[in-house]
């Protein structure tokens, strides 16, 4: 009888709890509903976080015009010959992007060493060194400069290159132009690099021809034996140079036989 009633007594108890409970959260319910959502943080996190990145990021050079190219005369060289050095210098803004193009009326641009885009220095200068195309023909060859910013300015500019007949100069150091019969002569000279040449000895009935090209650094001679009965007195050498493109020029050097 006594377990009965306490049974009862623990259901009751059990029953009480869960009305109360139940009832404590409907009270919440209705608060909330009464007094409305909360509020949404101002600025969300990864938004925050979004618009930081997207700022780092923004070029600082947006809307900045780009400067007109200057060529600084003073440090630049546009005349030369086939396989001669060329220097060119340019003024622009800042870290521009820069490039060059120049064919010597070629069916393709040159394509030499030292033909690369380049990017100026912080005070917007570019510097550079390159050799003429060694099939290039004499005459005046336009050469386009362009000049970019990361923001898409950009500017362009002409210049002309001159290609010339190269040199051919005697190197009297390493030359012997003064033999007596049956001794060695020497003829040395200085010229554009890998230049065709070919020197003619028409001190004798019957003329000798040698054939020679220059070096890398322009420099080729030529040695041979005077002959027995080479005739005593001053006679001519001569040089002649071809061109990759065909052209000629054609030089003379004493030869004094005692």
């Amino acid at each position: 009888m006594i377990k009965g009633r306490v049974k009862q007594y623990q259901a009751f108890h059990r029953a009480l709890f869960r009305t109360t409970c139940a009832w404590l959260l409907l009270l919440g319910i209705s608060v909330l509903t009464g007094c409305g959502s909360l509020p949404p943080p101002d600025r969300p996190l990864m938004t925050g976080l979004a618009d930081t990145t997207a700022h780092v990021v923004v070029s600082p050079t947006t809307g900045q015009k780009i400067q007109p190219i200057q060529i600084v005369t003073a440090q630049s060289n546009l005349i030369s010959y086939p396989n001669g050095p060329l220097t060119l210098t340019i003024a622009t803004s800042p870290f521009a992007i820069c490039n060059f193009l120049i064919s010597y009326n070629l069916p393709t641009p040159s394509h030499a060493f030292g033909v690369v885009p380049k990017t100026a220095d912080e005070h917007g200068i570019v510097t550079w060194r390159w050799q003429v195309e060694g099939k290039a023909s004499m005459g005046t060859w336009p050469l386009s400069i362009t000049a970019s910013l990361v923001n898409g300015a950009r500017t362009t500019k002409e210049a002309n290159v001159s290609v010339k007949l190269p040199p051919v100069n005697l190197v009297s150091n390493k030359s012997v132009l003064t033999v007596v019969r049956k001794d060695d002569a020497t003829l040395a000279i200085a010229t554009a690099p890998f230049l065709n040449c070919t020197v003619t000895l028409s001190y004798l009935k019957r003329a000798k021809v040698f054939e020679g090209v220059a070096d890398a650094n322009g420099f080729l001679s030529w040695t041979w034996r005077v002959e027995a009965g080479a005739p005593v007195g001053t006679t001519p050498l001569t040089v002649l140079a071809t061109t990759g493109s065909g052209e000629h020029l054609s030089v003379q050097f004493p030869l004094k036989i005692q």
